[in-house]
């Protein structure tokens, strides 16, 4: 057998790396995708964040502001609504309402449980939880997360 000294690549060869070639644009393309939809994502959290601290420091001072003027806190409360434009995209919702602390009942410990109850009477008396939650739609589902701070009379 005589090889002749043209070289070259054969049909079969040439197929297989094109091949190869398409499967692996279409995994690149693939990933361009799905990393403009972590972006996506990654935008709106981090905007719904900022959103969220905003409307937590509004509510705080709100809250304050009522407490300083009042001399008590209010009992549970709670708001509504959407963020102004641009965001209308973007709806809260908070609630404040006492915090509550089970004591254990019983007949042992006598003094003991009496000093327990007073404390939980305290902090129902003294402290607050307030819960924003924020929402928005992405892609057809709801979309949120919740920011939880607790508030005490001093």
């Amino acid at each position: 057998m005589v090889h002749s000294p043209i070289s070259g690549f054969s049909l079969l060869e040439v197929m297989v790396a094109v091949a190869i070639l398409a499967v692996s644009l279409l995994a690149l393309i693939n990933f361009q995708g799905q990393s403009m939809f972590v972006v996506g994502r990654a935008e709106k959290l981090t905007l719904a964040n900022f959103l969220a601290r905003q409307k937590m420091a509004e509510v705080v001072l709100a809250i304050e502001k009522e407490q300083f003027q009042q001399g008590v806190f209010s009992e549970d409360k709670s708001e509504s609504g959407t963020f102004e434009e641009p965001y209308e995209d973007y709806k809260w919702e908070w609630k404040m309402r006492k915090v509550e602390i089970p004591v254990p009942g019983g007949e042992d410990g006598g003094g003991m449980m009496a000093m327990l109850q007073m404390v939980a009477n305290q902090i129902k008396d003294q402290v607050r939880e307030v819960k924003l939650t924020v929402t928005w739609l992405e892609l057809g589902k709801e979309q949120g997360f919740d920011v939880v701070t607790h508030l005490s009379r001093l």
